[in-house]
C-alpha cells in the first residue's frame, strides 16, 4: 500500500527521509520557508543518488522516478490530504511547538503524525497538539545518514484522552471555552517519567543496574515480572544480559 506523505524541514534529515519514503514508492509532498531551500534540497538528493549508482546503493534508472515521487511545496494547506506527516524542523521546542499548532487545523483526523526530535520529550510537543490527536502522535529519530542507515527509533506517545463527564453530566467538549489540554499534567509526568528511565539506561551507573539485574536474575524495570529472553534458534531460550547499547532492546 503507497500512502501519501508530509515532510516539514528540507534539511540534512528531512530531505534524506523525504527520499527514503520516496524510494519506497511513495508520494512525497516536501515543506520548507521557501523555494530556494526546496531546490537547494532536490539537487541535493540527486547528487547523493548519482553517487549512489556508481557505489551500488541505486540504479541508474531508479534516480529520475524516484525523484518525481518527491513534490515540493511551501504552503502547509496542501498537507491535508497526507497520511503521515514528518516535522523535520530545526531541534527547539518553539519552532517544532509552531510548526505542530500550524498544523493542527490542516491534516485530516486520520493522519499520523511524527517528529525527528532527539532531544525533546514527546509529551512536550503533544501538548501542542487537541487532546484527540495524541495517540496518534509519536516520535520517529532516523540516524544520519537516513539514506543509508536502515534504523529508525520508534516512540509512541501517551493514549491521554481524558474523562471529558463532569459532575452534573454534561460534556466539557460542548463548551466553547473547553480547555484542549485537559490531562495535560498528567500526560507530561509519565512521558517525562518513561524519559528519564529511558535516559539512565545510557549512564555507567544505568548499564551497571541493568547487569546486576540481569546476573540476579531480574527484570530490569521496577513492576514488571517479564524478564527479557532470547532464542537461540533452536527453540531454547536465554537471558538477555543487559549492557550497553541494550536499553533500547528492553523498551
Amino acid at each position: 500500500m503507497k500512502n501519501k506523505i508530509g515532510l516539514v524541514g528540507a534539511g540534512l534529515m528531512g530531505a534524506e527521509i523525504a527520499l527514503v519514503f520516496a524510494f519506497a514508492g511513495h508520494d512525497v509532498l516536501l515543506n520548507d520557508r521557501d523555494q530556494a531551500s526546496l531546490d537547494r534540497a532536490l539537487t541535493r538528493l540527486r547528487t547523493l543518488m548519482e553517487k549512489g549508482v556508481g557505489r551500488g546503493f541505486y540504479t541508474a534508472e531508479g534516480v529520475d522516478p524516484t525523484l518525481a515521487r518527491i513534490r515540493t511545496t511551501i504552503d502547509l494547506t496542501a498537507f491535508a490530504d497526507r497520511d503521515i506527516v514528518t516535522e523535520a524542523v530545526f531541534e527547539t521546542i518553539e519552532v517544532k511547538s509552531a510548526v505542530l499548532k500550524a498544523l493542527d487545523g490542516i491534516w485530516g483526523a486520520d493522519c499520523l503524525i511524527a517528529s525527528n526530535t532527539s532531544t525533546i520529550p514527546i509529551s512536550t510537543l503533544a501538548a501542542e497538539l487537541w487532546v484527540e490527536r495524541r495517540p496518534r502522535f509519536i516520535s520517529t529519530h532516523y540516524f544520519s545518514p537516513v539514506s543509508r542507515m536502515k534504523l529508525v527509533e520508534v516512540i509512541p506517545g501517551f493514549d491521554d484522552r481524558c474523562d471529558h463527564r463532569r459532575g452534573d453530566g454534561s460534556d466539557d467538549r460542548d463548551r466553547q471555552d473547553a480547555d484542549p489540554r485537559q490531562g495535560y499534567r498528567r500526560f507530561r509526568r509519565q512521558s517525562h517519567a518513561a524519559h528519564v528511565h529511558h535516559r539512565s539506561a545510557q549512564t555507567g551507573r544505568g548499564r551497571r543496574r541493568h547487569a546486576r539485574a540481569s546476573r540476579h536474575r531480574l527484570s530490569p524495570w521496577p513492576g514488571s515480572s517479564d524478564r527479557p529472553v532470547r532464542t537461540d534458534g533452536r527453540g531454547d531460550v536465554e537471558p538477555v544480559r543487559a549492557g550497553a547499547g541494550d536499553h533500547a532492546g528492553i523498551l
